[in-house]
């Protein structure tokens, strides 16, 4: 004979289990809800963070003092004067560096430009030379004529005098 208490609590148990198990789909599903919401949310905020910390990154960049120009390395005087003249749509046809002059606390450089450009972003060229920063640099000669090939071009030679530190 076959013991029938034995399937009762058999029965009685993977009931109470499947009850158990229901109990916490019911309980835990809309934990399980927030959760997700609060997922998306923190994904969210991470990518703003992460996006606020490249803007504070660059603003620190920005808002750094700019190292003086030495006679060490006049090279970064000249870069950023090429870099202005890129800004600003200009064609450096020759630059030439001169023989530098040597004072009690500074150097002048003398650089010799040769460039081709409209009329507008030669003002502008010429105006962005005192935002450079790291060093001073004065306009000492400037001849302007029309460009042979392009009348709305402009052919410009000039001598700018780049100050440093000694």
């Amino acid at each position: 004979m076959v013991n029938l208490g034995k399937y009762r609590r058999i029965i009685l148990f993977s009931g109470i289990g499947v009850f158990v198990i229901i109990l916490c789909f019911i309980l835990f599903s809309p934990l399980l809800r927030q959760m997700r919401i609060k997922k998306n949310e923190m994904k969210k905020i991470e990518s703003e963070l992460s996006r606020a910390r490249k803007i504070v990154s660059n603003l620190k960049k920005m808002h750094q003092k700019p190292e003086l120009v030495n006679e060490d390395n006049l090279s970064v005087a000249t870069e950023k004067i090429m870099k202005q003249g890129e800004l600003n749509r200009i064609n450096f046809v020759s630059t030439t560096p001169k023989e530098p002059v040597r004072k009690d606390d500074y150097v002048m450089v003398p650089i010799d430009i040769t460039l081709e450009s409209g009329y507008q972003e030669l003002g502008n060229f010429l105006g962005s030379l005192d935002s450079l920063g790291n060093c001073v640099v004065k306009v000492d000669s400037l001849e302007v004529t029309p460009s042979a090939n392009d009348p709305s071009k402009l052919k410009t030679n000039l001598t700018l005098s780049v100050f440093v530190l000694k």
